[in-house]
């Protein structure tokens, strides 16, 4: 379950159901935060049945998720540690650590994404900002408007990353370029429409695959070639 499935509502134009989910992952962060953040442990606790016990799952879902802070997160990964069972992690803490226990390096499949994102969000986010401090950028800069100067804590910063942002993408390869025996392609090597005369596409859609980075050169290279090819000048 994630906390933030606002983002792709709104991609897809669903404003009117975008309040109800921002308000249900307000309900919830508050909720999970409230009920089961634990001062004692300074971790989550596993649940209101056993608030003296805590589990890797619930760090790694919590931070994965959003709902904790960065000192949240700093201290949950911090108990990391107390689970730890030979090369892996106990489930739980209440759980006894033996030669027979079934341990994992990466329960459920996510706690190393989660590890990650509890620094990475703010490492490129504050490396971003240190752009606009150079002296190359000052003489052009008037004012920070987003997030503002006065943004300055890790958590106020990561609250504002949170808020701000979403996933972007590129609709790209659905009439790939291939061989006319493959049975996935639609245009040729010049990016004629197979099986049909006077019709090329010349655009993303006629990637193989998307190239990693911004795909708006590779478009560019690619219409440049064709053009090319139609004025018969390579």
């Amino acid at each position: 379950m994630a906390l933030r499935p606002r983002a792709p509502r709104e991609a897809l134009g669903d404003q009117g159901a975008a309040p109800q989910y921002t308000a249900t992952l307000a309900n919830l962060t508050r909720a999970i935060n409230e009920q089961l953040w634990n001062d004692t442990l300074h971790t989550y606790s596993l649940s209101l049945d056993s608030f003296s016990n805590y589990s890797l799952t619930a760090i790694a879902w919590t931070i994965h998720s959003g709902a904790a802070n960065s000192s949240q997160a700093a201290s949950s990964i911090a108990k990391l540690d107390e689970l730890r069972c030979g090369v892996g992690y106990k489930l739980g803490s209440g759980d006894i650590c033996s030669d027979s226990y079934e341990i994992s390096p990466n329960t459920n499949g996510f706690l190393l994404d989660s590890l990650s994102k509890a620094h990475r969000d703010l490492d490129a986010f504050k490396r971003a900002r240190s752009f606009f401090d150079t002296s190359a950028m000052q003489p052009i800069l008037l004012e920070q408007y987003m997030p503002g100067a006065n943004v300055t804590s890790d958590d106020q910063i990561l609250q504002y990353i949170m808020a701000s942002s979403y996933q972007n993408w590129h609709a790209s390869c659905t009439c790939r370029m291939g061989r006319e025996n493959d049975s996935m392609a639609v245009v040729d090597s010049h990016a004629r429409v197979i099986g049909v005369e006077g019709l090329r596409v010349v655009d993303a859609s006629a990637f193989a695959l998307l190239p990693p980075g911004h795909p708006e050169s590779t478009v560019y290279v690619l219409a440049e070639k064709i053009a090319a090819e139609i004025l018969g000048t390579c």
